[in-house]
């Protein structure tokens, strides 16, 4: 009985589609291929898997990969006012407690079996939290991780913008 080879992941696509016709491409060559998928952010991720022996000739095989919607998901074009870096990560500390706070409450209305108030406060707290997201804007650079607020429009406008990093 053979051992079994481990699989690596070669590729990431936002779409499952898109991962099959890669993997039929690889089966035409004869590399057995496979697709795992999960939802990440509220979007579905699929991984081209191969076996380890033929990774190298899986990539060689691929059409150049495509840049994915994933990875500029929650990013704006400002510039880290400490480094400089490019592609700042927005975040909401205030949304984030405040969905959390409805999530609890709606669940313990379904405990309770209150489905109707359930789905009242869930409608409720996003349409709080929307607001109030972008009201507590916050941004976070993906490089060496300083945050700050800001509460100037301006942020997307000028990327090329740099500010005294004691903001």
């Amino acid at each position: 009985m053979a051992i079994p080879q481990r699989l690596v992941t070669i590729r990431v696509y936002d779409s499952p589609q898109l991962a099959e016709g890669d993997l039929e491409l690889l089966a035409a060559s004869g590399i057995n291929g496979y697709i795992s998928g999960s939802f990440i952010r509220h979007r579905m991720r699929s991984e081209l898997r191969v076996p380890e022996s033929d990774a190298e000739t899986a990539l060689e095989l691929l059409p150049p990969e495509l840049p994915t919607v994933a990875d500029q998901l929650n990013r704006v074009r400002a510039r880290c006012p400490r480094c400089g870096a490019s592609g700042v990560h927005v975040t909401s500390p205030a949304t984030r407690v405040l969905l959390i706070a409805g999530g609890a409450l709606a669940v313990w209305a379904l405990l309770h079996g209150q489905g109707n108030a359930a789905v009242v406060t869930m409608f409720a707290t996003l349409a709080i939290a929307v607001p109030i997201r972008a009201l507590t804007r916050h941004y976070q650079c993906p490089a060496c991780q300083h945050r700050w607020r800001r509460g100037d429009p301006d942020v997307r406008t000028f990327p090329g913008r740099r500010e005294d990093p004691d903001d």
